[in-house]
């Protein structure tokens, strides 16, 4: 609690300066239709300015604007040009009573220097992650899959964009939570966070394959996946490991920027004792060496989706 009143008064002194921008300079963008009533909830994350050369990433927390317990059988964004990525954070009951970020106000992810600051992540409470996008974006769960969203629900939207021009240019988003009748949900499924970073060190001017591989302690069915990692990434493979399948591939992305999002006709079920492997192809060009971060100038090595376990 004393870290978010800390932060708010810091970043609140800082908010001109990084928000001082002409409306009469923001480019058209027209608002992305919401769900019928009954049928959803819609966020909007406002215009917010990123200036030329830079890249900026920011937290705000908004209130989705369900009063009771739903579930959800999709999710879509729309976003202005520029973004990186959308990430929404849930806040666990813990992080709740410790007391949540100021609702409205951005906090930004960077430091003056342009470097990230991880101890802004830890001290806003985000405890569990709960979806990830890149540039537009349409989740849709087979039927009878649902995710479960808690009754006056909240979350920490993360937006990060890219400005590598010599102009200012402006992020936006909207977020539709599409709803579906409990009565039809025949299973809720969990988020899927597979991490690589571990052994994430890139020599400068070395190409390297990195490879990882997770096996499942317990049946598990996987409904769709993704990959993510910045531009020194070449090419992300993922494979079956284990079972009759072992090193059949089923993912290939090599576009970090619009990775593609694997959504199964009919959901992946792996037995215990079968899971991933995936090898992740960088090419550091630099004279410096790189390792996990936050900024565009770090390295990632994830695999998102969802999933559930028997």
């Amino acid at each position: 609690l004393l870290f978010s009143l800390l932060a708010a008064l810091l970043f609140a002194s800082c908010e001109k300066i990084l928000n001082d921008y002409d409306p009469k300079a923001v480019p058209v963008f027209a608002p992305y239709p919401a769900p019928k009533a009954g049928e959803g909830y819609q966020v909007h994350i406002p215009v917010f300015p990123i200036a030329a050369n830079s890249e900026r990433e920011s937290y705000i927390h908004l209130p989705i604007g369900n009063k009771e317990e739903v579930y959800l059988t999709g999710i879509e964004t729309i976003q202005r040009s520029g973004t990186h990525h959308l990430v929404l954070y849930d806040f666990s009951a813990e992080s709740i009573a410790k007391g949540l970020p100021p609702v409205g106000m951005m906090f930004e992810q960077n430091m003056a220097n342009g470097k990230g600051n991880l101890l802004v992540t830890n001290g806003l409470n985000m405890q569990i992650f709960f979806i990830s996008t890149s540039n537009d974006a349409k989740y849709r769960l087979p039927d009878g899959y649902a995710f479960r969203m808690r009754a006056n629900a909240s979350f920490n939207f993360n937006p990060h964009y890219f400005n590598k021009s010599n102009e200012m240019r402006f992020g936006e988003s909207y977020v539709n939570f599409n709803t579906i009748d409990k009565s039809k949900v025949k299973q809720v499924v969990d988020n899927m966070i597979l991490d690589g970073t571990e052994n994430l060190i890139l020599k400068p001017k070395e190409r390297v394959t990195l490879k990882n591989d997770t096996i499942f302690d317990k049946r598990t069915t996987v409904i769709s996946m993704t990959s993510h990692f910045h531009k020194r990434g070449e090419k992300f493979v993922i494979k079956y490991k284990g079972g009759k399948r072992d090193g059949e591939v089923l993912y290939v992305s090599e576009d970090y920027a619009n990775a593609p999002y694997l959504n199964f006709a009919k959901p992946l079920i792996l037995e215990k004792g079968e899971g991933f492997s995936w090898d992740v192809t960088y090419y550091n060009e630099t004279n410096r060496t790189i390792t996990f971060g936050v900024t565009s100038e770090d390295e990632m090595n994830f695999i998102f989706g969802f999933f559930h376990q028997d």
